[in-house]
């Protein structure tokens, strides 16, 4: 049996107020990345969702440790509209 949806949402918003603010932002885009995911995947039900969650985590992560390596190695670089006057 799982809990009512109305347990799991008190419980996050017990943790979510226990957080700074810039982790609330954090949890955001989270939560936000997640609804955005249900327009191309429907909501997720986890006992009958077969997709390999590991499989596609281990893409995710190695497509951003490339973009982010990619960033570094290209150097800092100036902000659009910062420092001009």
């Amino acid at each position: 049996m799982t809990r009512s949806r109305r347990a799991l949402l008190g419980d996050l918003a017990a943790v979510a107020a226990r957080l700074a603010d810039d982790e609330v932002r954090v949890l955001l885009v989270v939560a936000t990345r997640a609804w955005a995911g249900q327009a191309r995947y429907g909501c997720l039900a986890l006992g009958r969702d077969r997709r390999d969650f590991r499989g596609e985590a281990l893409e995710e992560v190695a497509d951003a440790l490339f973009y982010l390596a990619a960033a570094l190695a290209r150097g800092p670089r100036r902000e659009r509209g910062r420092g001009r006057k």
